[in-house]
């Protein structure tokens, strides 16, 4: 009958497994090593080793992290939208009594 893994078994297997294999994505070392991979990715967190690419099972690569700036201000995110498409705001949603005229005000 064969033993259980502990946790600090999966931990050292996980470990190994992101020093050897830093450009594989979290999902494949996961499958890999037999946990899940939220587990991967919280060791891969605290190990902070920086590769900048990740390549997935099928062999596809992406950059190892994910841009997080967002704007600060929904003026700026509108700014960011009209940057790259030069269209006009878009005009506000009107309620269905708007639409069809029994809105008193």
């Amino acid at each position: 009958m064969e033993q259980r893994r502990t946790n600090a078994d999966k931990r050292r297997c996980v470990e190994l497994a992101i020093k050897e294999f830093a450009s594989l994505s979290s999902r494949a070392i996961a499958e890999l090593c037999g946990v899940s991979d939220p587990f991967v990715l919280q060791i891969r967190q605290v190990l902070t080793v920086s590769n900048a690419t990740r390549t997935t099972s099928d062999g596809r690569q992406y950059p190892a992290t994910r841009r997080t700036s967002k704007p600060a201000t929904p003026e700026e995110e509108e700014a960011m939208y009209f940057e790259k498409e030069d269209k006009e705001p878009p005009t506000p949603r009107r309620s269905a009594r708007e639409r069809r005229g029994r809105l008193t005000v």
